[in-house]
Parts: C-alpha cells; structure tokens; sequence
C-alpha cells in the first residue's frame, strides 16, 4: 500500500542536473522509462511497467490542469505544465512535465523547476484547488487560467507554456554554470522580434482609422472649385485607391503574422522540448540497467520520428518570416506610390485661386498619414529581417538534432553521472 506518512515531506534526492522521462500508450499506461524516474517515484519497476501514470499524481494537483494538459495531448500537439507528483512513500516533488505524441501513445520529459514563475504558479494552483473543492467545476477552471494567464501578459496557454520551457531550461543551465543554449536565444529573439512587428501592424490600422474618411472629404473639398479641381478629385480617387491597397496589404501581414504567432508559440515549444528530450535521451543511454524488457533502439526508433517532425517545422517558420519580408517590400511599394500622388496634390492646390485652406489641411493631414505608415513600416521591415535572421540560425541549429536521437555504441557512449543501481524493495516499502 503506498504510505502517507511523509505526505508534507518533499523528496530530497531530486537535483536540478536531473532529467527523467518516460514513455506511455494512449491511455496513459507506462511503457518505459528511465532511472531517475524510478527513483523518484520510489516504486519497483515491476510496479511501474504496466501501471497507470496516475499512480504518482498527488492529490494536491488542480483536475483543471490536467484537463487542459491532456487535451492538447489528445488533439496531438506539445504540451508543457507545473505537476506536483508524489512517490509511493507519500513524499511530494515537483516537476515541469513536457510530453510529446509520439506513435501509439506520449513520451514524456521532467525536470526540477527553478524559474522566477514557478512560485506563482504554485499559489495559483492553490487557489484552484481550493476552488475546485469547493464545487467549482474544471471547466470553470480551465477559464480561471485563461484570466491568469492574461492577467500576467500571456495571450493564450501555448503561449505561457512557450515562455514557461524557455525559462525553466534557461534557468537550468545558468544553475549548471552551462553557456545560454543558442536555440533558446533564438527563440527568444524571434519571439521579441515578432511581437514589435505585430504591435507595428496595430498602429498602421489604427491610422488607417484615423483618416478612412479623408480622401473622400478632399473630393469634397474640391467640388467647391468646379472644373478648376477636377485633377485634385482624380487624385483623391487614386489616393483613396492606394490606401485600400495598403490596408488590403496590411490585412495579408496581419494573416502571415497570427500564423507565424501560432506556430512560433507552438512549435518552439515542441523544439525546445526536443532540445531537453536529446539530454535526457543521452542520460537514459547512458544508465548501468535499462529496465526489463526496453532497449534504446526500440525507444529511438519511436521517438526519432517525432524530433523530426519538430526539426522540420523550423523550416516552416522560416518560411512564415520570408513571407512577412516579401509582403512589406509590397507594402513599401505601395506607399511608395502615395508621395508622387501627394506631390501631384500639392502642386494642383497651389494653382487653385481663392481660399484653399480646407484642400491645403486635407492634404497636410494626408502627409502626416503618410510620414506615420512609412515609419511603422520601415520599424515593421527593420523587425522582419532581424526575425528572419534569428530563424534562419534556429534552423541550422536543428538541423542535426535528429540524428543526435540516434543511439550509440558503448565506445562512443558520453560520459555522464549514471544512476546507481537500485536493489530491489522490500514489499514492506
């Protein structure tokens, strides 16, 4: 029976140089792991093969969480979370579980949190839990994170759980004394270049709002003059032309961006876990006893295919970036088009005799138009080609990553700290 005795006790023996993983068929049944795992959870491995993964889950864990976790599992995407779990002595320890779909069922890799957000999430769950026993349902749950996760900045769960990885990993590696990992610097910046470009686009919309009108009231304008302005309504009808050219130009980005947002959050997320799960493949390997019955061939051959599949999406985001170069040279052309039309403006309003200061106002306003969108777009272009750069390097980076999953032979086996060999319990434990 698993004992409770030690149920406020965390486990002690969990270090930060830690990584265990384990593999599990669709139903959530243990298939493989390594030694860390084992030692962690306490149990035998006759008790672990074969058994269900929830026999660590701790009580203390929100349903809500899990709801979430094995949702995005079941709809075969990336999923990363914070999981309290609990050893068979009842001692606790906590974990940043990432688990990846792989062929007929998930793999899984942990390690020890020490990121800045991993105290906040524990008061979070909290709360949750506290909730949940007091009635409220886990899909009242599942919406209190999305009010969390806004509340601190995060536009959506794959966007959390993106940052959530890369910080915890950073984290890790600056406790280790190890170099920042170039992957995770190039996500961060093509994160960040991302976002100024999508806060670039929201402020060329928004002046597309502030002057949707004016051309039309340039028209206007103009009809005071007769014949004498018709040039200036031509113009405002090729101004105003030009204008939906840009806002139609400016919609396309705004689609390339959403897109390259979506999988940028996603799929860094899949390639940082890729990034672990190659250390934690390594440390498996590397281990005195593989459990009963596993072998690293038959782990590699399911798992290698899926790090591929992630690897290949870098390419993917690469080409969302090239597309976003390409459509803000249009979108430079096209603005490009509305000086000479101002220009044109400008000399047929200095011909008009009489009061021309409605004409002259429009046309000042037009030009302030003009000078903004040109600025956001140059800061938009600017942003694109640093986005481009930083992935064309996460591309290379892992471009080598799968055939890093490949297992090796005992001479070119790296040398890192193995578990010790565990005796086997007492059925008294």
């Amino acid at each position: 029976m698993r004992q409770t005795a030690n149920f406020e006790q965390e486990v002690a023996d969990f270090r930060i140089e830690d990584l265990f993983m384990s593999r599990t068929d669709e139903r959530g049944v243990i298939r493989s792991g390594n030694q860390t795992f084992q030692r962690l959870a306490g149990y035998d491995w006759e008790e672990l093969l074969g058994a269900p993964h929830k026999v660590i889950r701790h009580p203390d864990m929100p349903k809500c969480v899990f709801r979430l976790f094995w949702d995005m599992l079941k709809a075969g995407k990336p999923v990363g979370a914070y999981v309290k779990n609990r050893a068979k002595d009842g001692r606790h320890y906590w974990v940043f579980a990432i688990a990846l779909p792989v062929e007929d069922g998930f793999v899984s890799v942990r390690l020890k949190p020490s990121s800045p957000i991993f105290d906040t999430v524990k008061g979070v769950y909290a709360q949750l839990l506290d909730a949940e026993r007091q009635g409220m349902s886990i899909e009242e749950g599942v919406d209190r994170i999305g009010v969390f996760l806004k509340q601190h900045g995060r536009t959506s769960y794959r966007d959390a759980m993106a940052a959530w990885v890369r910080s915890e990993i950073g984290a890790r590696r600056t406790a280790l004394g190890r170099k920042p990992d170039p992957v995770l610097d190039g996500l961060e910046d093509l994160k960040a270049c991302v976002l100024k470009i999508g806060k670039e686009l929201d402020e060329v919309r928004g002046t597309f709002e502030s002057i949707r009108g004016t051309p039309t009231n340039l028209r206007i304008q103009a009809t005071r003059f007769g014949d004498v302005a018709v040039t200036i309504q031509i113009i405002s009808q090729n101004y105003d032309l030009l204008t939906k050219e840009i806002e139609a130009a400016n919609a396309t980005m705004g689609g390339i961006y959403d897109s390259l947002l979506e999988i940028l959050d996603e799929d860094s997320f899949g390639l940082a876990a890729v990034s672990l799960l190659q250390e934690a493949f390594r440390r498996f390997e590397a281990e005195d006893m593989l459990p009963p019955g596993i072998s690293m061939e038959a782990e590699s051959a399911i798992i290698q295919p899926h790090t591929r599949k992630f690897s290949a999406r870098a390419d993917v985001m690469l080409k969302r970036t090239e597309e976003l170069v390409t459509q803000v040279r249009q979108l430079q052309r096209i603005v490009s088009g509305l000086a000479v039309t101002r220009v044109m403006c400008r000399i047929e309003e200095a011909g008009l005799s009489g009061d021309s200061g409605g004409i002259k106002d429009i046309v000042g306003r037009l030009l302030q138009f003009q000078t903004k969108v040109m600025g956001c777009i140059e800061r938009i272009d600017t942003e694109c080609r640093n986005a481009h750069r930083s992935m064309t390097k996460l591309a290379v980076n892992f471009s080598a990553v799968p055939d890093e999953m490949k297992p090796r032979g005992e001479a070119e086996r790296r040398r890192i700290p193995r578990e010790p060999r565990l005796k086997p319990r007492s059925s008294a434990a």
